[in-house]
């Protein structure tokens, strides 16, 4: 969702806003360890330097060199981070876009009930592989060794009252009786159920509050559908690779 509101002809704010499928935190969490961006969009951001201060605290000057329109462009911004409210704001202080803006501020704000999403993927186990013949190795070990004992058995109650006979070889026969042959099968154990955590009401927002240089400087409109792009790509990295 985006929409604009406009105080005058040359100051106006532009919002887009928009669900997501993954941790809202993470959008937030990447912008502050900004190190990671160009890894994760790299078809947006080409790299990020710190030319002042320390990048993940207030006051620090970034420079970013993106992708907007099919040209390469530069951007020197002052970051200020608000980790309670997980909102970063960025404030042209330099680069291309300043040419066009007396003043761009892009404000990045994440919605989400963080302190309960913890994503634990169960991998399920590998199949294993399962000789026939081994099975019937066995059985017909234990066949051996359960016939010694039903014999013994047998001997000792025979002994003392007949009415005690039995005899164990109708189990050991079914036990022991399959066919010994060298085929493999694929066995593989059950795999547990994830559900997957719902990330129901993980809104991230891109807030654009400007000044435009003159009445003939265009509404940055092309700039909300820039971080349009990166909210929706940003999704597609977090579900594919978390």
């Amino acid at each position: 969702m985006a929409h604009g509101h406009s105080t005058s002809c040359l100051v106006g704010k532009l919002v887009t806003e928009l669900d997501v499928n993954y941790n809202a935190d993470k959008y937030y969490q990447i912008f502050k360890n900004h190190e990671e961006v160009s890894r994760a969009i790299p078809h947006i951001y080409r790299s990020i330097k710190v030319l002042e201060g320390h990048g993940k605290t207030s006051g620090c000057i970034k420079e970013w060199c993106y992708i907007h329109e099919g040209k390469t462009l530069i951007l020197k911004e002052s970051t200020t981070y608000n980790d309670e409210t997980r909102m970063i704001c960025h404030s042209v202080v330099g680069g291309d876009i300043a040419n066009d803006y007396k003043m761009f501020n892009a404000t990045l704000l994440v919605k989400g009930n963080f302190s309960s999403q913890v994503v634990a993927i169960a991998h399920p186990p590998q199949p294993t592989l399962i000789h026939h013949s081994s099975l019937c190795r066995l059985a017909h070990k234990s066949h051996v060794s359960l016939s010694k004992l039903a014999e013994k058995s047998h001997l000792s109650f025979g002994k003392r009252e007949h009415k005690h006979h039995f005899s164990l070889k109708p189990i050991l026969h079914n036990l022991a009786g399959c066919d010994c042959d060298t085929r493999r099968q694929e066995f593989s154990p059950p795999v547990p159920t994830y559900v997957a955590p719902s990330f129901h009401g993980n809104t991230v927002m891109w807030i654009i509050d400007y000044e435009k240089m003159n009445k003939d400087t265009p509404v940055p409109v092309s700039y909300l559908a820039f971080f349009h792009r990166i909210i929706l790509d940003l999704n597609s990295h977090f579900c594919a690779y978390g």
